[in-house]
């Protein structure tokens, strides 16, 4: 099973609101170049749950995290990202089924960096082996 972050990305990329990995989006890394990027990061999830049938389900979570060269493009970048992420169900990406993947912390305004604003959102991803 891939980490949460590297699918993520494919599904991401996949969407079709102009993110293509390595050009503009990004995991556990963001490079100074672009400036407008997206970074997926792997953050602390809650503890695996055990279905009845002995089926593991993880419930990761991961950050992403936008910057861009103002704030209302930024805003608009992460609230598309939520759009498009947020209720996923019964997906399989990359091999391992998603059975939900739901926002954990809303988009927020992290603040600028180097006058470069920053917005953040969580998100669990609770996903198994696809069987």
């Amino acid at each position: 099973m891939n980490p949460a972050s590297i699918d993520i990305q494919q599904f991401l990329q996949d969407s079709g609101i102009g993110l293509v990995s390595g050009d503009n989006l990004f995991v556990s890394f963001e490079p100074p170049k672009p400036i407008e990027c997206v970074t997926i990061y792997d953050v602390s999830g809650g503890s695996p749950d055990l279905a009845i049938t002995g089926e593991t389900y993880r419930r990761d979570s991961v950050q992403i995290r936008v910057r861009g060269k103002n704030f209302l493009q930024c805003s608009q970048k992460i609230y598309n990202i939520v759009s498009v992420l947020q209720g996923v169900h019964g997906e399989v990406i990359n091999g391992t089924y998603y059975s939900l993947i739901k926002e954990l912390v809303p988009p927020f305004f992290l603040g600028y960096e180097d006058n470069k604003p920053i917005f953040v959102a969580n998100f669990e991803v609770q996903r198994r082996e696809n069987v």
